[in-house]
């Protein structure tokens, strides 16, 4: 991973959103329910509504999901449907460069298996033109680090990889400063965000080589109780349209 610490105690995934105020992301229009979340998520409880492989892509899932796996990262179900839990951490992490990100674990709720492990770091870029947050991926020898660009939709945010000629995917060789970009595979993917009524509505895309390998639905609401340690995933819901 890229960082030599972990802090103490629960962080936020976005600590202040008004941070990253940009020529093209405007923090002000994000809706309060949504910033809430990031700003502060333990006390939220999220659902995966449905996820679902494309049939084109269902092979390479099959071939996939043993190696992500055995390096124990990125190990995206085939499917997820009628009561899969997950629970998330998020804490800070103290990097090698003096700046800070943040550490998120994502399991498999009661087991030891994990959905992934990302370092999140966010800034805007130094003409104050763009707002981009990023995750690293950590993997035996190298990261993955996906870069994405961050804009307003209405009250809602989206996040993609193809917005701009920073965007996309990385390999990265930790201690060596190398940074390579990957012309597309292994992966492009947009996420977007958006309030419904009390609950906060997510979507996410992957797609390889323009097209769409997976997506899935989220469903974020305010937990009863503030007291739990971590964010609830349960998967249930309809099929993708």
């Amino acid at each position: 991973m890229l960082g030599e610490r972990v802090g103490p105690g629960r962080a936020a995934l976005i600590p202040d959103f008004d941070a990253l105020r940009s020529a093209t992301f405007h923090p002000g229009r994000v809706h309060p329910r949504l910033r809430g979340f990031y700003e502060r998520p333990e006390p939220h409880h999220m659902r995966v509504e449905w996820l679902r492989w494309e049939p084109w892509a269902e092979p390479l899932a099959f071939a996939y999901l043993p190696l992500a796996r055995r390096v124990g990262n990125l190990c995206i179900p085939r499917l997820v449907d009628g009561g899969a839990r997950m629970s998330s951490s998020v804490q800070e992490l103290f990097l090698h460069d003096g700046g800070s990100s943040r550490r998120w674990v994502r399991t498999l709720s009661g087991t030891s298996r994990v959905f992934y492990i990302a370092a999140l770091r966010t800034w805007v870029d130094e003409h104050g033109q763009a707002s981009y947050w990023s995750l690293a991926f950590p993997f035996p020898g190298i990261n993955l680090m996906v870069l994405l660009r961050l804009r307003n939709v209405d009250d809602g945010i989206e996040v993609s990889s193809r917005a701009d000629e920073l965007t996309g995917t990385y390999v990265i060789v930790p201690g060596r400063r190398v940074f390579v970009a990957l012309p597309g595979p292994p992966t492009h993917e947009v996420l977007r965000f958006w309030v419904e009524g009390e609950a906060v509505a997510g979507a996410h895309e992957d797609f390889l080589g323009g097209r769409r390998a997976f997506a899935l639905r989220y469903r974020i609401e305010r937990a009863l109780c503030e007291q739990r340690p971590a964010v609830t995933v349960q998967a249930a819901g309809p099929e993708p349209g």
